[in-house]
């Protein structure tokens, strides 16, 4: 894991609803893969990030979309 994908994942599994730790980590996972494999794109991205946003605790989402 490089620093990039550490500060999003500590972002998110600080931020996470209770009970959605482990949906948040296989989302994050499988993101981290395509990253390392090349297959991050946008399509992809268009589907996991409103999945990420939706197990955040809404306060925590709001503030990821806002910057």
């Amino acid at each position: 894991m490089n620093q990039v994908q550490k500060t999003i994942s500590d972002f998110v599994m600080k931020n996470v609803k209770d009970g959605k730790q482990a949906e948040a980590q296989a989302l994050l996972d499988e993101a981290f893969a395509k990253q390392e494999s090349g297959g991050l794109n946008t399509a992809y991205l268009m589907g996991a990030v409103p999945k990420l946003l939706g197990v955040l605790n809404p306060e925590s989402a709001m503030k990821a979309t806002s910057k």
